[in-house]
């Protein structure tokens, strides 16, 4: 009999399953296991509620696989199917970019070739569009007029006395009044 500790609470599994997991069919939470013919549940891809409901359940009997860390601790919602997501994740990462590097290692003497055999291409003519010179010449006047308006302005810093800030509070007052 081994004592595994959940949070405050203590799973004792009273025989310990031999079972592979992965001879199991069914999904990263829970499977149903043949040997027993129970649902084996899977804790470590719970959430710490989700696995705490389900061991204070009606049910009778409880199949359950949990990791531990060194403290004896449950490790809850964040287990082998986390784990086994993200190593997919950046197994297909590593898939493409090796097939990237390969179509482009591949194309690169294709393309060096192409290049010393075509003729360079000519540079582009600048087009000029009237209306749209006119517009930029109008977005940087009134860019330079903005500036100059605040270049212009003045900026005041200082204590208000309490005589202003009376008449704003009994401003305020009177509009909150007439909203009402």
């Amino acid at each position: 009999m081994s004592a595994e500790k959940v949070s405050s609470f203590r799973l004792n599994v009273q025989s310990p399953c031999s079972q592979p997991w992965g001879s199991m069919a069914g999904d990263d939470r829970s499977r149903h296991c043949t040997r027993c013919q129970l649902r084996v549940h899977d804790l470590s891809a719970m959430s710490k509620d989700d696995a705490l409901k389900l061991i204070a359940g009606p049910d009778d009997q409880l199949c359950a696989r949990f990791n531990t860390r060194a403290d004896g601790t449950a490790v809850l919602g964040c287990g082998d199917g986390w784990f086994r997501r993200a190593l997919r994740v950046a197994g297909l990462a590593v898939m493409t970019l090796g097939f990237w590097t390969v179509v482009m290692l591949v194309q690169l003497p294709w393309l060096t070739i192409s290049r010393k055999l075509s003729a360079p291409p000519s540079p582009p003519q600048p087009q000029v569009d009237p209306a749209r010179a006119k517009r930029e010449e109008l977005e940087r006047q009134l860019a330079a007029l903005y500036a100059k308006m605040r270049r212009d302005e003045r900026r005041t810093m200082g204590a208000i006395s309490s005589g202003e800030r009376d008449r704003i509070r009994e401003e305020l007052r009177r509009q909150s009044k007439k909203t009402r």
